[in-house]
């Protein structure tokens, strides 16, 4: 009797041994949601779904329905994964997810979350267009209005000024308007300006401008030599100054006139004048891309024979 009481005792031994581990108890764990979290807006089509990892886990389960859970064809993806994130892109709308961790004994509880995709609020794929000034273009004031257009959902813009020679920061100012004015010395400037929302925000619209507040100076008259006597068409010649891209040419009957007889424009520094028998007076303005003006040169005569 005592040797089967012992080999009972053995056999029990030798059986429990050869039974399956327990795995960490799942049933008694919850998931962490990272993200989206309940209440979530996502303004991008591709959705991340992540959540803190387990122990013990042999994979995760996860469904996705729209616009919840409350009638099993409204479930849309069902999927099993053994790392604690999945990815998938989806159009705008309501959603519901949820998740457990599964092993072959026991399983938590779903975790779950309601969040909502929103792509107009992304502002993405959104230029802010700068229309004051444009370009590289030069101005002639030393206050110079900055305005762009305002863009669709956008609440608030940055504005950043730069010197463009050492690219120092002059302003970086945060606003909900859409024009900014701000006082430069000559120089050349840089202007960036995004448009931001809650979510997202545009990239930096730049643009380079020119502040030049000193004119051409006047311009010298080469021909006809003043008090020379010509024929008519009589060709007006002169230099002015690098900076000058335009000259205007005024020309009077007398010397003490105030209104000329005659004004035009030239960009070629030379233009033929025709007129009858008589003494004429000239002289003339440059201008420069700002639009700065130059004094008037040095007034002189000529005569058509």
């Amino acid at each position: 009797m005592r040797y089967k009481l012992f080999f009972a005792i053995a056999l029990g031994v030798i059986l429990a041994g050869c039974e399956e581990p327990v795995k960490n108890n799942l049933n008694i764990q919850t998931i962490t949601i990272v993200e989206p979290t309940d209440g979530a807006v996502n303004n991008m089509t591709v959705t991340n779904f992540n959540w803190d990892d387990l122990l013990g886990v042999d994979h995760y389960e996860i469904e996705v329905a729209t616009p919840d859970f409350s009638e099993e064809e409204f479930i849309i993806i069902t999927e099993q994964v053994q790392r604690s994130n999945f990815v998938s892109t989806l159009a705008q709308g309501s959603y519901a997810w949820r998740v457990k961790a599964v092993n072959n004994q026991t399983e938590t509880p779903f975790s779950m979350a309601i969040f909502s995709i929103d792509t107009t609020l992304n502002l993405g794929s959104k230029t802010v267009n700068i229309i004051h000034p444009l370009n590289n273009t030069v101005v002639n004031t030393d206050s110079v209005l900055i305005q762009w257009e305002n863009v669709s959902m956008a609440n608030e813009y940055n504005l950043i000024i730069e010197e463009a020679a050492s690219s120092a920061v002059m302003t970086n100012q945060v606003l909900t308007a859409t024009q900014y004015f701000e006082g430069f010395d000559e120089g050349t400037y840089h202007i960036k300006v995004k448009a931001m929302n809650d979510v997202t925000s545009t990239a930096y619209t730049t643009h380079t401008f020119v502040v030049d507040l000193t004119p051409p100076t006047p311009p010298i008259i080469t021909s006809p030599l003043n008090g020379a006597v010509v024929t008519s068409p009589v060709e007006l010649r002169w230099n002015n100054h690098l900076s000058a891209v335009e000259d205007s040419i005024f020309i009077y009957f007398t010397q003490a006139a105030i209104s000329p007889i005659k004004r035009f424009s030239s960009v070629s520094q030379s233009v033929f004048f025709t007129a009858a028998s008589n003494t004429y007076y000239w002289r003339l303005k440059s201008y420069d891309a700002a639009g700065n003006v130059s004094p008037p040169s040095a007034l002189q005569s000529f005569t058509i024979q």
